[in-house]
Order: C-alpha cells, then sequence, then structure tokens
C-alpha cells in the first residue's frame, strides 16, 4: 500500500504519456508497478527510453503489475489539488482510495507484469556530471537539429568532447555552444520529449554516460535513454577560423 499526492499524479500522467507510443508492442502500452516491503516503483519504456519513478515511502508485501496509459489518467483526472490518492494490489485489480474531499474508492483493472523490459543497467563508477548547464544547453542546441527522424544522427545533440562544444545541424544551419562539460567521447542524445520538455530536471541532479546508454536521475525520477549510433558530421570543416568582420549585439 502507498500514496500519491496531486502534483506526483500530474507529474506521472504527463511524463508517461512522453514515453508510451501507440504503435509498440501491447506489453509496453502499460506502466508497471513494483511495491516492496519499502518503497515502490513506476516504470514506463519504448526501449530506447526508459522513465522511473521511486519513492521509498510506503509499501507491503511485494507485488508487480501493469496499468494502461489511460487507467493511469483516469486515476488522476478524479484527484484535484491538495488531495491525494491511496493504492493497494490484489487479485489483478487495483483498489484506489481517494482521500482529502471525502473519501471514495474505485477498482481498476490491472494485468500481470511477466515480460515487461527491465530497466538498462547503467555502471555508477562511469563519470557524473551535474545536469543544470547540460540540460540548458541542450534545449537551446536542439532547435538546430533536422526534424527529419529517418535521419538519426541528424536529429540529435551532440556533445562534442575533444572541442568542448554542444553542436547541432540540420544539414543547412548550425548551432555550436562553449561548454565546461567534459566527458571522455562524444556522445550523440536523441531529441527526446523528455529531454525537451519535461520539468523533473528542474530542481537539478547528475548525469551519467555509460557506453550505450545514458541516464539522468533527479530527485524521485530517473530516465534513461540510448545513445544515437553513427558519427556525427564534420561540423569545424565550414566553421571558418578567422572572420572578417563581426558585429556586437
Amino acid at each position: 500500500m502507498f500514496q500519491l499526492n496531486y502534483k506526483q499524479g500530474q507529474e506521472l500522467k504527463v511524463n508517461f504519456a512522453r514515453i508510451i507510443k501507440k504503435n509498440q508492442v501491447a506489453c509496453l502500452q502499460n506502466i508497471c508497478i513494483e511495491v516492496f516491503e519499502q518503497g515502490f516503483i513506476f516504470t514506463a519504456t519504448n526501449l530506447d527510453e526508459t522513465l522511473i519513478f521511486e519513492s521509498s515511502k510506503g509499501g507491503a508485501k511485494p507485488y508487480k503489475f501493469l496499468i494502461s496509459q489511460e487507467t493511469l489518467k483516469r486515476i488522476f483526472a478524479g484527484m484535484k489539488r491538495g488531495s491525494s490518492a491511496e493504492f493497494s494490489y490484489q487479485d489483478n485489480k487495483l483498489k484506489v482510495t481517494f482521500l482529502g474531499y471525502g473519501e471514495m474508492s474505485l477498482i481498476y483493472p490491472a494485468l500481470e507484469a511477466e515480460g515487461f523490459p527491465m530497466s538498462a543497467s547503467v555502471s555508477h563508477e562511469a563519470k557524473s556530471v551535474a545536469i543544470d548547464d547540460l540540460i540548458s544547453l541542450y534545449r537551446v542546441a536542439q532547435h538546430g537539429a533536422s526534424s527529419d527522424e529517418s535521419k538519426a544522427v541528424l536529429n540529435s545533440v551532440c556533445f562534442d568532447s575533444e572541442n568542448h562544444r554542444i553542436v547541432s545541424t540540420d544539414g543547412r544551419r548550425l548551432i555550436h555552444l562553449d561548454t565546461n562539460l567534459s566527458f571522455s567521447k562524444d556522445l550523440i542524445l536523441p531529441l527526446t520529449k523528455i529531454l525537451k520538455t519535461s520539468k523533473i530536471f528542474d530542481h537539478g541532479g547528475t548525469f551519467t554516460a555509460a557506453k550505450e546508454f545514458v541516464e539522468f536521475e533527479c530527485g524521485d525520477w530517473i530516465y534513461q535513454c540510448k545513445q544515437v549510433e553513427g558519427d556525427f558530421p564534420n561540423w569545424k570543416a565550414v566553421v571558418p577560423v578567422n572572420y572578417e568582420s563581426s558585429i556586437d549585439l
């Protein structure tokens, strides 16, 4: 048994909607809830991205089940500001008791979690950096990237480790930004709805780069995404070394 307040519920509803894709296999169109003796975890994934909300509060006899995105929306659509909801599970049914403005319980269908994929294992021996500057620069650079999803390398933001630059291009325009961030190798991050717009990064956190995945830890949230495979274009070849004139703005 565990509880979520109104604010947490709205964050779950909005952010998981950015992960789940309608055209993916049926299992992945659900959200996995795992309860422990101490704490619980909500997980959504599309295999390229995984978003996890975890809390050490509450708990019960360990169990694991799935609910649909639509069920999650219905649960939190019924909540009012300042209220909370208590969750309990039994016999493939999720009981939600709404607290704060009277007390009402509703029963929602749940599914067995067999076959739901585990999150990627990201070694925390790898170098971690604060995410504040990284997210800010990513969100500026992403405006120069291609919107063509078939061109994965151009539909991305590159962290150039040698030149300490964050770069994006669509083949016609180019954005490159100075950064003090340091990585052992280039990183090419995809354009994702979470990285572009989510507020889970607002209170800071840490970023860890592994061989295939990168991971952001931000309070109760963990976000993982695959790095883009391939070689980023040689952007330095089109940047003039010397400028004949300049304008101060």
